[in-house]
């Protein structure tokens, strides 16, 4: 049903009313309270947003994620400005892409103090759409950027490097490499080996287009759209950064570049892995120990 997309259509002998106690009586399979919770969210309409409440408010982890997704799925239907303020509100680290979707959409439409309270959230995509907004609208300090340089996400760390310029950052190669690259990082297992592959990937780029001085139409043509992967953040020289007393100009490079960095994901079309030969790229199968 929910792969055919099969409305809820209600007649003499079915009513919507009676799918809570059809599908999400706690005594009903966890499993099939998900396949419900994952159809409402499909093809419902915010009119079932109270039955995943139901399912949320039990706190049951093996269906929270579901409850969670299908609530946001449709109240985006009706609007992505209620979707994004509940997932504001919401605690989470991860959802699906059909449920992020509407709320990330609904950005744009949250007041500043819901931006802000947005900062502080679980999960990283959220950080990182609320960085990117504020920025928008000029209204980050340096400080407040400045806080999540080694962020845990890569993405919260990129959002941060890309805003660094409008909140008055000039940021040295360095510090650049102490903001996108972590220093620690723990793997499935919870232990820890102390090479950030992705961060140190998208630092690699960005000090390529740097030491070579490249023009910013020179490092444009060298990204083309294709599978997620490593991403060029900042233009193609720090040193062309525009100053603090300058606002940047919306149609250079590095505005461009930004706006490839947060919106999609990019990888490198012409520029080869650049480091120590020693070490692996990022995309290279580690040997087990």
């Amino acid at each position: 049903m929910t792969i055919l997309r099969a409305p809820i259509i209600e007649d003499d002998s079915f009513q919507k009313s009676r799918l809570g106690e059809l599908w999400f009586e706690p005594s009903v399979d966890e499993s099939v309270r998900n396949t419900a919770l994952g159809y409402i969210g499909a093809v419902g309409s915010v009119d079932f947003t109270p039955l995943a409440e139901i399912e949320l408010s039990r706190d049951n982890y093996a269906t929270r994620k579901s409850a969670l997704e299908a609530i946001l799925q449709l109240l985006g239907r009706e609007s992505v400005r209620r979707a994004a303020e509940y997932a504001v509100e919401a605690s989470f680290d991860e959802i699906g892409s059909a449920a992020l979707e509407p709320v990330l959409a609904g950005f744009r439409e949250l007041s500043e103090e819901s931006l802000v309270k947005a900062l502080d959230h679980r999960s990283g995509l959220i950080r990182a759409k609320a960085i990117k907004t504020l920025s928008e609208r000029r209204l980050l300090k340096p400080e407040q950027v400045r806080r999540f340089f080694g962020d845990a996400s890569l993405e919260t760390r990129k959002a941060a490097v890309a805003a660094s310029e409008a909140a008055g950052l000039r940021l040295s190669l360095e510090e650049l490499k102490d903001a996108l690259v972590l220093k620690e990082v723990k793997n499935g297992l919870g232990s820890n080996n102390n090479y950030d592959y992705e961060g140190n990937a998208v630092f690699d780029n960005i000090s390529e287009g740097a030491e070579e001085a490249v023009s910013d139409a020179d490092l444009l043509d060298r990204v083309v759209p294709g599978k997620p992967g490593h991403s060029i953040s900042l233009g193609c020289t720090l040193a062309r950064i525009a100053p603090p007393s300058r606002a940047p100009d919306p149609t250079s490079g590095q505005t461009r570049l930004n706006c490839l960095l947060l919106e999609q994901p990019w990888r490198p079309a012409l520029c080869p892995f650049k480091g120590d030969p020693n070490r692996p790229h990022p995309s290279t199968p580690r040997s087990p120990a």
